[in-house]
């Protein structure tokens, strides 16, 4: 078992990071560290999403490259272009440590990457398409006989990675098999599939969305998978004509892939009202082949005023105590199952999904 360390860190990866040691048995996560001038530094990784303390630190990279690990990954994603970390991986290279550049086909291809690999030779680079199974397309198409869950945010992506670490985590301690599919190439050290590159290998959508039913058809026929859990790429809807946010075409590019059977949507705290979840799913019943089953309620919040200045989706992360009352209120009015997965981890969230 290697001690490692994740570097930059932010709070997209917070997700990662709570499930690190439970969801693999690889690598012991010694340090979590951030290139300078991140706000969190020096506080808890979870502060970067206003959750409560995980017990793991977030340092300077200059700080924690002397730490006691043997390994760095490397999230390519996540690395400002900007920011020149060479001096910085050359010290952690010349103390014998390993450095692993993780990140999808694409984003190796990009000329920075390239340029840091000439710079520094000894950087492994390790492309997440690797870990997908190879398939050729063809004109067939066949659905998936799996059961499959499709998580995805109405603004976008809030804690939607939380929700599939969350329940894969329950799934495989009560002994299930789990197929994780993401957008997010470090997941792939806990085991999942990075599916954020094939949205963009081909320039004909049928193609595209062939090449993903293979792909899925292939981890089913290699795993065996007892659940397919699926992170939704973009937000699962238009938010208004002004800001569209994306239109969710990715999403339902994935849902025409592969039609989901149950669908847990992630949305805003001050969004979760029972009115209009349930207008949402009539919504998504027609575009997605599916309605939603159950409600993660989330600490990110819209920024309105910043949505109606920049015509651009801006998020922030308010005080953890916002979603009680929804989830109080869902809990008295709905018969949809309402949950955070930060704050009900380990309490059954599969179970009464499934129940």
């Amino acid at each position: 078992m290697s001690g490692v360390a994740l570097y930059p860190y932010d709070a997209a990866l917070l997700p990662v990071v709570r499930h690190f040691e439970t969801m693999q048995k690889k690598d012991t996560l010694r340090s979590v560290m951030a290139v300078p001038g991140y706000g969190g530094i020096g506080r808890d990784a979870a502060y970067a999403c206003n959750q409560p303390d995980i017990g793991i630190p977030v340092v300077q990279d200059t700080e924690g490259e002397a730490g006691n690990w043997e390994v760095m990954y490397l999230t390519l994603r996540h690395l400002p272009h900007m920011y020149d970390a060479k001096t910085m991986l050359r010290r952690v290279l010349q103390q014998g440590k390993q450095v692993i550049g993780i990140g999808s086909k694409n984003e190796m291809q990009q000329g920075w990457v390239k340029e840091l690999k000439r710079e520094i030779p000894q950087l492994q680079l390790q492309s997440t398409d690797s870990f997908l199974p190879e398939v050729k397309v063809a004109q067939e198409y066949q659905p998936i006989q799996t059961p499959v869950i499709l998580a995805g945010g109405i603004a976008g992506r809030e804690d939607v990675l939380e929700v599939i670490l969350t329940l894969a985590e329950e799934l495989r301690s009560s002994g299930k098999t789990v197929a994780c599919i993401t957008n997010e190439p470090v997941c792939t050290l806990l085991g999942g599939y990075d599916f954020s590159a094939l949205y963009r290998e081909f320039t004909e959508l049928p193609i595209v969305i062939t090449q993903i039913n293979q792909t899925v058809r292939a981890i089913e026929k290699e795993l065996l998978p007892d659940v397919i859990l699926m992170e939704a790429p973009d937000a699962l809807i238009r938010y208004h004509s002004l800001t569209p946010n994306g239109f969710g075409i990715y999403s339902y590019m994935l849902a025409q892939a592969v039609k989901p059977d149950y669908m847990v949507c992630c949305m805003p705290a001050d969004m979760a009202y029972d009115e209009l979840i349930q207008y949402f799913s009539r919504d998504f019943s027609t575009r997605y082949g599916v309605g939603i089953d159950a409600v993660h309620i989330s600490n990110m919040l819209i920024d309105g005023s910043e949505v109606a200045h920049m015509k651009k989706m801006t998020v922030f992360y308010g005080d953890m105590q916002l979603v009680k009352p929804p989830l109080q209120r869902m809990e008295e009015t709905s018969e949809l199952f309402a949950f955070n997965a930060v704050l009900q981890r380990g309490q059954g969230i599969a179970h009464r999904l499934f129940a």
